[in-house]
């Protein structure tokens, strides 16, 4: 399986004092009767605008959004699955909770903002580096 791809939501320009800094994430596990474990992306932009992106796979399943701090009714909190071609449909979240449950079973795919494993001697941390490898 790849690595996946890219997949971005774009946000125009806000108010930082009245909204959050928009964020989105991936499912990447739903145990019966509790809520999504979501692996957070990052966002790409300042208050003038920008991106909201992470790394996933067709069929995954996303969520993403903005809080409003005045208005929480006005909040962004959005469902949608991956489409084949790295598209997003935006889908509702009992038809997120069906499509999780079929969808394939991917291979792990590395955070880019590092992980940390527990060899034997203790922890280490490892940060892609900028040539895309892995290390220390």
């Amino acid at each position: 399986m790849s690595n996946g791809n890219r997949v971005a939501i774009s946000f125009d320009s806000y108010n930082p004092r009245r909204y959050s800094r928009p964020w989105i994430a991936r499912v990447v596990a739903w145990a019966v009767g509790q809520k999504p474990e979501l692996q957070f992306g990052g966002y790409c932009g300042d208050d003038g605008g920008g991106e909201a992106e992470i790394i996933a796979h067709p069929g995954d399943i996303i969520r993403y959004g903005q809080r409003d701090g005045r208005r929480p009714d006005r909040s962004i909190n959005e469902w949608a699955v991956v489409e084949e071609d790295y598209s997003v449909r935006d889908i509702k979240q009992t038809e997120a909770r069906g499509l999780f449950k079929q969808r394939p079973k991917a291979e792990s795919t590395p955070s880019p903002m590092g992980v940390c494993v527990s060899p034997e001697e203790g922890y280490t941390c490892l940060l892609k580096k900028p040539d895309a490898s892995w290390g220390p």
